[in-house]
């Protein structure tokens, strides 16, 4: 049923055609004349093209400038997703170091629980033996 559907859409086409030429022979004007003509000044050009370029050369430099293209687009989006995913991290870390920063307080500061007596008079000489401590001279 296909077929016979296209032959029969390609004798009426082939029909209208030769029904249009003969018109413009029998009046002498032509049918759309300045879109034919514009659509002939593509085609020229086109036919130029192809006898004057090198067509392998071309296309390997389209692929090669597209291929660049594509590439950079990709590492920017990667770039994206990596310093969102840093921003995410770095809120988690914020917060993580806000929320329990008393267990990492230095010795002395008033967030830290107490520690027992025995660590108290270790820590308390040791900072006194560090004030104590005069930098060794040094002889020329």
């Amino acid at each position: 049923m296909y077929y016979f559907l296209a032959e029969i859409a390609s004798i009426v086409l082939f029909a209208g055609f030769i029904a249009l030429v003969s018109y413009e022979q029998r009046t002498g004007r032509l049918f759309l004349a300045s879109s034919r003509a514009s659509f002939d000044r593509k085609i020229d050009r086109g036919v130029y093209v192809c006898r004057h370029v090198d067509i392998l050369a071309f296309l390997k430099d389209t692929v090669r400038s597209l291929f660049g293209n594509g590439l950079h687009v990709v590492v920017r989006m990667a770039l994206r997703v990596v310093r969102f995913i840093e921003r995410r991290l770095s809120n988690s870390v914020h917060t993580l170091h806000t929320k329990f920063s008393m267990y990492n307080a230095p010795s002395g500061h008033p967030s830290v629980p107490s520690k027992s007596q025995f660590i108290q008079s270790i820590s308390g000489y040791k900072q006194k033996l560090q004030k104590e401590k005069k930098p060794p001279e040094l002889s020329s």
